[in-house]
C-alpha cells in the first residue's frame, strides 16, 4: 500500500474498533436423552404440525460476507466517490497546538489501496464532500477555529471553500466573497456545502446553529458568487428545521422536510400543517419551490433525493400505524409509485445510480416505530435492501445489527457493480465506509438488473 498507515495506528484513537458484522444463529437445539426410545409395539400418537406461513419472509441471514470490504477500519469525518476512487477525510484536534489536523485519503477500489493525498488544518464539513465531475474536483467547507480573548476566551470561526483536484492531487483554498450568513457566523454554526456550480461559482449551503437560549435553527440558501447575494431557500429564523439532501442524481434539485414554530422556544411544534416535504429547483435566477406535500403530525418520516425521472420518495406511517413505509410520487406527472408490500419498516428509499433508474434501495429497519414529535423513525437496525423496479426483485445486501446507509453505486464505473455504504451510530456519528461487488456476490448482472435469490 502507498498509505501513510503510520498514521492509522495513532488515528485509531478516533475509534477503529471494527463494527459487529455477524448475526447469531437462529437454530434452536433440543437435547434428547439417548435412553429414551419408543416401544415398537406401542401405539404412538404423532401430532402433525400444521404448515406455518411466515408472515414476514426475508432472505436468510448469513454469518459472514466474503464480498464486503472495509474501506477504512475507523470512523471518517466526510466522504465522496468517483470511479475508481473513494475519498474520505479524518480529523483530530491538537490540544497542544490548539488547532485541527486533517488528512484526505484516496482509496482505489480496484487495488484496495489507500493513499494519503493531502493534509490541512481546517475542520472538514461533516458527512459528504461535493464532487464536480466537470472539473474532476472535490469541494467542501473548511473551518478555522482561533481562540481569542483574555478574560473570557472563546473560539472564533472562519469559513473557507476548499478544493481538491483529483488529477493534480493539489489542495487549495478557493478565493470567494463572504458566503456565510450573519446568523450562522454569529452563532458559530456547522456549515455544509450541498451544491456547487463550477461554471458560475454559485453555492448551495446549509447551516445548523443554536441561538441563545438553546433554540436550534437550520437554514439553507443559495449564494450567488457574482453579486454576493444570499437567496434563502429556508430561513432558520422563520421556519423550523429544513433537512436538505444534497442530490447527485438530479443535479440542482434539493429535497427537504420542514415545519413551523408555534413559539421560538424550540420544543413546541404546530399541531398540524405546515409540516411539509418539499422539492426545490435551483437552476433558475432564484430557488423555486416545485413540489410540496403537507403531512399530519406523527406521520412524517424522511425525504430522499429526487431521481432524474422526477421520482420523489419519502417515508410515512402505515395505514394501520404499525410501521414506517416508503412512498413515491413523480413531481412532473403526479403518478404514484407502486412498491412491493413489505412487513418491516421500509426506510430511506432512493435510487442508487443515475445510470440505473430501475435500481432502488431502502433500509429493512426491523419492527417498531419511534415517535420524535412530530416526526417518526424506525426503531430497529437498518440493513440495505435493493429493489429492481423492472423485474420486481428484492434482495438483501447487508447483514448487521448496525445502522447502515447506502451511498449508492460507484459513479463512473464502466460496468456498475460496486455498492458503497457506511455504518453509523444512533446519532449519525462514527461513520465507517464499506463496499460490495454485487456482480461477484451473484446479486446483479452486467445489465444492472437484480438476479433472483438462489
Amino acid at each position: 500500500m502507498i498509505v501513510g498507515w503510520f498514521l492509522v495506528g495513532w488515528l485509531c484513537a478516533l475509534g477503529c474498533d471494527a463494527p459487529l458484522r455477524t448475526r447469531p444463529s437462529d437454530d434452536v437445539l433440543t437435547d434428547v436423552p439417548e435412553d429414551v426410545t419408543p416401544d415398537a409395539d406401542a401405539d404412538v400418537a404423532v401430532d402433525v404440525a400444521p404448515d406455518v406461513v411466515d408472515p414476514c419472509p426475508r432472505e436468510p441471514w448469513w454469518e459472514e460476507d466474503p464480498f464486503e470490504v472495509a474501506v477504512f477500519p475507523g470512523p471518517v469525518t466526510s466522504m465522496a466517490m468517483l470511479y475508481p476512487y473513494i475519498y474520505f477525510q479524518l480529523s483530530q484536534w491538537d490540544n497542544e497546538l490548539q488547532r485541527r489536523n486533517a488528512w484526505l485519503f484516496e482509496y482505489d477500489v480496484e487495488t484496495q489501496d489507500a493513499t494519503l493525498v493531502a493534509t490541512h488544518h481546517f475542520t472538514p464539513q461533516r458527512e459528504f464532500m461535493i464532487v464536480d465531475e466537470a472539473s474532476r474536483s472535490l469541494y467542501w467547507v473548511g473551518v478555522d477555529a482561533v481562540l481569542s480573548g483574555q478574560d473570557f476566551p472563546e473560539y472564533t470561526l472562519t469559513y473557507f471553500m476548499m478544493r481538491y483536484s483529483m488529477d493534480d492531487r493539489t489542495l487549495e483554498v478557493v478565493p470567494t466573497p463572504r458566503f456565510v450568513t450573519d446568523a450562522c457566523e454569529t452563532w458559530s454554526g456547522h456549515l455544509r456545502l450541498l451544491g456547487y456550480d463550477s461554471a458560475t461559482g454559485n453555492l448551495v449551503l446549509q447551516c445548523e446553529y443554536v441561538e441563545y437560549p438553546w433554540q436550534k435553527r437550520t437554514e439553507s440558501y443559495r449564494f450567488v458568487a457574482a453579486s454576493g447575494e444570499v437567496q434563502y431557500i429556508v430561513n432558520g429564523a422563520e421556519r423550523y428545521g429544513a433537512i436538505f439532501n444534497p442530490d447527485g442524481l438530479a443535479p440542482g434539485f434539493f429535497v427537504a422536510q420542514t415545519g413551523a414554530w408555534t413559539n421560538y422556544g424550540g420544543d413546541d411544534f404546530s399541531e398540524g400543517p405546515p409540516l411539509k416535504y418539499e422539492v426545490w429547483d435551483n437552476h433558475g435566477e432564484a430557488p423555486t419551490l416545485v413540489y410540496e406535500q403537507e403531512m399530519a403530525p406523527r406521520t412524517m418520516g424522511f425525504p430522499s433525493p429526487l431521481n432524474l425521472d422526477g421520482w420523489f420518495t419519502y417515508t410515512t406511517l402505515s395505514a394501520d400505524e404499525t410501521r414506517v413505509v416508503a412512498r413515491g410520487v413523480n413531481i412532473h406527472s403526479h403518478e404514484e409509485m407502486i412498491l412491493p408490500e413489505v412487513c418491516y419498516n421500509q426506510y430511506f428509499m432512493r435510487n442508487v445510480s443515475s445510470s440505473l433508474p430501475n435500481l432502488w434501495t431502502w433500509n429493512d429497519a426491523g419492527e417498531g416505530v419511534t415517535y420524535l414529535y412530530p416526526y417518526i423513525m424506525p426503531s430497529g437496525p437498518r440493513n440495505i435492501e435493493l429493489w429492481d423496479s423492472e423485474r420486481n426483485i428484492v434482495r438483501r445486501v447487508t447483514n448487521s445489527p448496525a445502522i447502515i446507509t447506502a451511498l449508492g453505486m460507484l459513479p463512473g464505473e464502466p460496468i456498475p457493480r460496486t455498492l458503497v455504504y457506511y455504518t453509523s451510530d444512533s446519532h449519525g456519528e462514527n461513520q465507517r465506509i464499506f463496499m460490495k461487488d454485487l456482480i461477484a456476490a451473484g446479486m446483479l448482472d452486467e445489465t444492472g438488473h437484480l438476479l433472483p435469490a438462489p
